[in-house]
């Protein structure tokens, strides 16, 4: 079993702490709404478990690093059972490296898929197995207007935002 450091841990904690604190707040999903406390709990559990942290390092002389840095901190969540991470876009704009950030310490080299201009959105891979169960895709058709949502982000150790 892997050794975590006292700062991971905590940062863990902490993490559980928030999503814990949206449920009691009763920021959940539709599907979770009508379910009981532990099922919302391990919902919750579960969702935070897609979230894996992200940097990536421009390339040299990079147009975009006067406004975003040389080094892209953030966070993706999983979506595929190839590695496929969905993250917001600039944090891999003009990206020479990319690596995933992952709760156990690791830190799997990715590569950039796609990156969509129209929504900001992009799509990273690991070129390593993360052996993470990815997040289900729902349905934002039945999504009504101002229905309360649940926004996972990761951070960890406070290198991930």
């Amino acid at each position: 079993m892997a050794q975590h450091s006292p700062k991971h841990s905590l940062a863990c904690a902490v993490r559980r702490i928030v999503l814990v604190s949206c449920w009691l707040l009763g920021v959940l999903p539709a599907w979770a709404q009508n379910a009981d406390a532990q099922a919302h709990a391990q919902a919750l559990e579960s969702a935070a478990d897609t979230v894996v942290g992200l940097r990536a390092q421009a390339v040299d002389n990079a147009t975009s690093a006067r406004t975003l840095g040389q080094v892209r901190q953030g966070s993706g969540v999983v979506i595929g059972n190839d590695g496929l991470v969905l993250t917001i876009g600039y944090l891999v704009l003009e990206a020479e490296q990319v690596q995933l950030l992952l709760d156990d310490g690791r830190k799997l080299p990715a590569r950039v898929v796609a990156y969509d201009l129209a929504t900001g959105l992009a799509l990273v891979q690991s070129l390593a197995p993360l052996k993470i169960t990815p997040a289900p895709l729902g349905q934002s058709a039945g999504v009504k207007i101002e229905e309360p949502l649940l926004m996972a982000s990761g951070m960890q150790d406070g290198e991930q935002g």
